[in-house]
């Protein structure tokens, strides 16, 4: 009975083993494919996510560089040349009154007036003390009219005045601080040179920051000098040209300086009177990089002010003097926040963040075919394979029990296949040996 016991304790442990060993075989099987298959396309959607984010960053790169960045200092160029051309068709707009027939003649009139009354023999002081309350000659009235005519008819100058040879004041739109011009740097270099372009100021008879410009008056025929004409440019002028530049861009600012830095239109502050032409808006841009490179066009990132907020931007910038002989040097800056600039981009970036999420949901999905797949696996493991071990203990079993001469035990599985065939074999072979046996009794029985 021992030996029985015994018996069936190692038939149940190699029943243990045996399913265990069926069941890591048909899991192999079902799984390794499996995971072999999902390795490789999560590996290589993985992969050519890498190699998009890379693409995102190559293009962002070359966005800025060739797109964004030359964009920007093509339009600060462009607004350079608009701002010089500008000056060159006002400069060329009092050429034009200068050399007006009207003009010369009040001029020549001027000259033999203030002959005539010994203004030239009076000294400054005097001279200033007994024109303090005119400040111009008594010459044809119309040349005034034709001077604030043209003047408002312009609508960017804000005075207008010309003297006769000696520098006295023939006509004037508004009240001049001094009678006599001779002497001043912008009168004796149109004298001498034929023009003189001014730099911005503030200029005390107009109340503007503006641009003189100062025309030598000739005569027609003989070129002779008879006297010189200054007209004051204001230079909110400067500012519509910069309010116009920035219209083009979203999240932008124009900053436009003078040759001394100091700033002549800035479109985020809207052209703060704290700011332009004022130590505090040069101190506000000291440290900006497209500021100082004079003489230069390019682009730069830096963090600058666009709408009241401190921005990382991309500024295009240029600086370009103008060959026509304006005498302008001005400098533009245009910034626009890097992010609205890189828009486009922005939104390929977004689709890389959705790609990123649907790689880690993906993972998921992988993970949890794989999970149910293994179990799905094992639940067939251990059908399939109680279905083949449980038969094949079953036969060893009843063999073990035939070479112990127990030859009533009945040999059945339910199986039509190999299994079933061999518990076949075995069941004749023990009604074989059951007859053999029962014969060889009968016969000692007998005998």
């Amino acid at each position: 009975m021992s030996e029985l016991n015994l018996f069936k304790e190692k038939m149940d442990v190699l029943w243990l083993v045996l399913r265990a060993k069926l069941t890591m075989q048909i899991l192999s099987v079902v799984l390794i494919p499996l995971f072999v298959v999902g390795a490789v396309v999560y590996i290589s959607f993985n992969n050519s996510l890498q190699k998009f984010s890379l693409a995102i960053d190559d293009t962002e790169k070359r966005m800025e560089a060739s797109v964004v960045g030359e964009n920007l200092s093509k339009e600060a160029t462009d607004t350079v040349n608009i701002l010089n051309t500008y000056v060159s068709e006002r400069i060329n707009d009092v050429q034009i009154w200068a050399s007006n027939p009207l003009i010369i003649d009040a001029a020549i009139e001027g000259s033999k007036l203030a002959t005539k009354a010994n203004l030239h023999k009076l000294s400054e002081e005097a001279l200033e003390k007994r024109m303090a309350s005119t400040r111009k000659l008594n010459v044809n009235p119309v040349a005034t009219k034709y001077l604030k005519h043209q003047m408002e008819k312009s609508g960017v100058f804000r005075e207008i005045f010309f003297t006769e040879n000696r520098g006295f004041n023939v006509a004037i739109t508004n009240m001049t601080s001094d009678f006599l011009q001779k002497g001043e740097g912008w009168w004796d270099t149109a004298w001498e040179k034929g023009r003189h372009i001014g730099k911005v100021e503030y200029d005390e008879s107009a109340g503007v920051y503006s641009v003189a410009i100062s025309i030598r008056i000739d005569d027609l025929d003989t070129k002779k000098p008879l006297g010189v004409m200054k007209a004051i440019l204001d230079v909110s002028a400067i500012q519509r040209v910069a309010n116009e530049t920035v219209k083009g861009f979203k999240d932008a600012n124009v900053v436009i300086f003078d040759s001394a830095g100091r700033i002549l239109a800035d479109t985020a502050s809207n052209h703060n009177k704290e700011i332009v032409m004022t130590d505090k808006g040069k101190e506000l841009y000291k440290n900006l990089t497209a500021a100082k490179n004079v003489n230069k066009e390019g682009y730069t990132r830096e963090r600058i002010n666009i709408n009241g907020k401190d921005v990382d931007a991309i500024i295009g910038y240029s600086h370009i003097e103008d060959g026509k002989g304006s005498g302008s040097n001005w400098r533009a800056v245009i910034a626009q926040k890097r992010e609205t600039a890189l828009e486009p981009i922005n939104k390929l970036g977004a689709l890389h963040d959705q790609l990123n999420r649907l790689k880690v949901y993906t993972g998921g999905i992988f993970i949890g075919i794989l999970l149910l797949s293994a179990l799905a696996g094992l639940i067939i493991a251990l059908t399939f394979s109680r279905g083949i071990v449980q038969p094949v203990l079953h036969l060893t079993e009843a063999a073990n029990r035939i070479s112990m001469g127990d030859m009533d035990i009945k040999i059945s599985v339910d199986s039509t296949g190999e299994v079933g065939k061999l518990a076949e074999s075995l069941e004749r072979m023990r009604e074989s040996l059951k007859a053999a046996i029962l014969r060889l009794r009968s016969r000692q029985a007998s005998s």
